[in-house]
């Protein structure tokens, strides 16, 4: 770490006081964030107060939401708003929706709005499903807003197989749970191993059964 010197950690205390950590605690969330290490104490307090009132959320609340997503702090509060709102004219749901999507995936909040639009664009209609479905469906699992659609076709072409069914039976299947979009299709084959073996069911059962939820 020869880009930290010592100067670099001046104010650790203090930042860390202001997070409601231990030093340790902040010295290790800034390691994997070291703009924490450069961010002006005013700054930091400052960003702080405003996430709270962009979100109007309390200050333990808003501790939260920075420790669960550290680089909110580096985005400019005016960006934030400014994305919420344009977030919120794309997906066609009130700014307070969207905000509370946020809340519960806050890297949400740095999505680019011109990306967010082109990303349900495409998908969705790979999917074969309007855009306000898809919508619906991401705003309850947010990872679907960040998938490539190059990942998105190869898992669904795995996963097909793996269930010895067709794509748009898997489709149906995912869209009661997202996860599936996005989880590995190794992973889903081994866990589908694993589920037939504790109901003592083949493979084959186990999937048809699944399928029918």
């Amino acid at each position: 770490l020869s880009f930290i010197t010592n100067s670099r950690f001046k104010n650790i205390d203090e930042k860390a006081k202001i997070l409601g950590c231990t030093k340790e605690t902040f010295i290790k969330i800034a390691l994997k964030h070291p703009s924490l290490f450069y961010i002006n104490l005013k700054l930091l307090e400052h960003n702080l107060s405003e996430l709270a009132k962009i979100f109007d959320i309390d200050h333990d609340r808003t501790i939260l939401l920075v420790k669960s997503f550290p680089n909110i702090l580096y985005q400019k509060p005016e960006t934030i708003k400014e994305n919420i709102t344009n977030s919120s004219k794309i997906l066609n749901i009130s700014e307070q929706k969207f905000i509370q999507a946020v809340l519960k995936y806050p890297s949400l909040s740095a999505l680019k709005p011109e990306n967010l639009k082109d990303k349900v664009y495409k998908l969705a209609k790979f999917l074969d499903i309007s855009e306000q479905k898809f919508i619906e469906v991401a705003l309850k699992d947010a990872h679907l807003f960040f998938l490539k659609l190059e990942i998105l076709k190869q898992n669904i072409n795995q996963c097909t197989e793996n269930f010895g069914t067709n794509k748009a039976t898997f489709i149906k299947t995912a869209l009661k749970a997202p996860n599936l979009f996005y989880q590995k299709p190794e992973t889903l084959k081994q866990n589908i191993k694993e589920s037939a073996k504790v109901f003592n069911v083949s493979e084959k059962e186990f999937v048809a059964a699944a399928l029918l939820q």
